[in-house]
């Protein structure tokens, strides 16, 4: 009997430290959790670094920005007309004032042939009418010889036929700077982008082709950056304030230029550019990098 005793109190001893064992593991897994809830729940911490043994502190601010020209222009056809020609292509460098297309419009070619027939007709109707008008003036100096009705209706018969000699000629010079538009010069120094042209297209207003322009021209010795900075960071850029972005070619800088002084309503942000002087011609207008100014903490 007492033999069976023993066994029963040495079965019970190791159940009951099996039983701690088992309350002692679950605990200890219990504290484990909890310490990994409590970290992952914590706030992140910024990044914060030192320069040197001094106290000040900066953290980093990133943003996409976008390489832009500070000259960007599409040229249009003004006036109805064909494709005489054009003398740059896509790639091309040209200075401003050159001739980029010749346009041809065979109306106003036609118009003003006939402008100029009829301005050669009044002159000739108006030298005649002034001199007649020069003849009766002298002839009615002497008493009795011309009517007065006679003098004003050679008078009227002149200034009716400058009038007419004036109109011809207003309508000619009116002609005459509309064909202007048929010769596109370059209206600053640049690069061609774009073609969207070929010899003999009708162009101009009404002409069905005028959803994209003949040709684009834009600034790539001078270029901007544009960012779109939240309202968050926008009070505390200022221009002259120092601005950081990588391309291909490495890490550059640029001094902030001009700020739009307000905030995009739907962005809720403001546009903030620099100003880059693209000298060696890494950097092209269209490319989106990111930007990145140091704030002190």
């Amino acid at each position: 009997m007492e033999k069976y005793f023993k066994y029963i109190v040495i079965a019970i001893t190791f159940s009951l430290i099996l039983i701690a064992l088992f309350f002692f593991v679950n605990d200890a897994k219990e504290r484990d959790i909890t310490k990994e809830e409590q970290s992952m729940q914590k706030e992140p911490e910024k990044m914060i670094s030192g320069h040197g043994n001094t106290s000040t502190d900066y953290i980093t601010y990133k943003i996409p920005a976008e390489i832009v020209s500070d000259k960007h222009t599409e040229i249009y056809a003004k006036v109805l007309s064909y494709i005489k020609s054009f003398n740059f292509d896509i790639g091309s460098h040209v200075n401003k004032g050159d001739v980029l297309i010749e346009l041809e419009s065979p109306e106003i070619i036609a118009q003003m042939s006939s402008l100029k027939s009829k301005i050669l007709l009044l002159e000739s109707h108006f030298k005649l009418s002034q001199s007649n008008y020069n003849r009766v003036s002298r002839a009615s100096k002497t008493e009795g010889a011309i009517s007065e009705f006679a003098l004003e209706e050679v008078a009227t018969k002149m200034q009716s036929d400058k009038a007419a000699l004036d109109a011809a000629i207003s309508d000619y010079e009116h002609l005459k700077s509309i064909s202007d538009y048929l010769t596109i010069k370059a209206p600053f120094s640049g690069i061609i982008s774009e073609r969207n042209i070929e010899i003999g297209s009708l162009v101009g207003p009404n002409s069905g082709n005028q959803t994209k322009p003949l040709l684009v021209l834009l600034d790539n010795k001078k270029l901007r950056i544009r960012m779109s900075v939240t309202e968050k960071y926008a009070p505390h850029i200022a221009i002259g304030d120092t601005v950081s972005f990588n391309v291909g070619s490495g890490k550059q800088q640029a001094n902030i230029t001009r700020k739009s002084g307000a905030l995009d309503k739907r962005l809720r942000s403001e546009i903030i550019e620099a100003d880059i002087d693209n000298i060696d011609n890494m950097l092209l207008p269209g490319m989106v990098v990111d930007a990145f100014f140091v704030f002190n903490k």
